[in-house]
């Protein structure tokens, strides 16, 4: 942001309005604004990686690398919320803040399957493959890239200028945390091991995971939030393909419900039977 077209604060600007504060352990504080006259949500979280979660400069470098290499099917995340530059770094160490704005919509995935379903109406094939292939996409480059998203469901899942776009997995505070304590940390204390390729080439960090131990555990634990997402993936889809609530699919402690999926995957495969498509 040039000198002569400084952002206003967000709260100090009179076209953007706070219509909702989201506050829990695992997300920390959010703040969500709208603009009425460009119909734009905004997300406002202060980050304050140094005094709360004990960043250093070169770990705050890694966090803003992994966030900038997030697929465009991951909502975006900026230093300014009028208008995305690219050459803006998201984070400095001094600054306490470390404010970042994202991209949001009040309309969600699972608004419009609740639609659909008080409607009667079913979610065409069309929509439940195309829901389908998104999150199988997202999953594949994930898997590549080091990354992962514990929080995979219809709700997360919103609808951007008529195109699905995954909230982003950094807006929560336990995530953050999570990413510096098991991977951006352990991979910078690897020093000559560790190189940026093998942010972005599981191949090669499977390769260099068969002659260092610390590389291998890092992998397998990668691995097993990749699993889980592809569980979660699957959940959605499932929700989609049958016009439900994500949330049947769960028991109260998180687990699946293998009762209420296996009931759905009955339902589907007995309404498509003879479809080139089945669950």
């Amino acid at each position: 942001m040039s000198a002569n077209n400084i952002e206003l604060p967000i709260e100090r600007n009179a076209d953007y309005e706070l219509i909702d504060t989201w506050q829990s352990e695992p997300l920390g504080r959010v703040e969500v604004y709208l603009n009425r006259k460009r119909n734009q949500y905004v997300l406002h979280k202060k980050f304050e990686l140094s005094a709360r979660f004990g960043a250093s400069p070169a770990e705050m470098l890694g966090l803003e690398q992994r966030i900038r290499e997030l697929p465009e099917e991951v909502t975006l995340a900026s230093a300014s919320y009028s208008k995305y530059d690219h050459s803006q770094p998201l984070f400095s160490s001094d600054d306490q803040d470390n404010s970042l704005f994202l991209d949001y919509s009040s309309q969600n995935l699972r608004k419009e399957v609740l639609k659909r379903k008080q409607a009667g109406q079913k979610m065409s094939e069309s929509e439940s493959l195309g829901c389908f292939g998104f999150l199988l996409g997202l999953g594949s480059f994930m898997e590549q890239g080091l990354e992962f998203h514990r929080s995979v469901c219809l709700k997360n899942l919103l609808i951007i200028d008529g195109q699905l776009q995954l909230t982003n997995p950094y807006i929560s505070d336990s995530h953050v945390g999570l990413v510096l304590r098991d991977f951006i940390r352990p991979a910078q204390a690897l020093e000559n091991i560790w190189t940026p390729e093998m942010v972005v080439d599981d191949r090669l960090r499977a390769e260099v995971g068969k002659q260092n131990v610390q590389v291998r555990q890092l992998n397998e634990l990668h691995r097993a939030y990749v699993r889980q997402m592809h569980v979660d993936s699957c959940l959605a889809f499932l929700a989609v393909a049958t016009t439900q609530d994500d949330g049947i699919f769960l028991n109260s402690n998180g687990d699946p419900n293998k009762t209420a999926i296996s009931t759905a995957l009955k339902v589907k495969a007995y309404l498509h039977k003879g479809n080139r498509w089945k669950i």
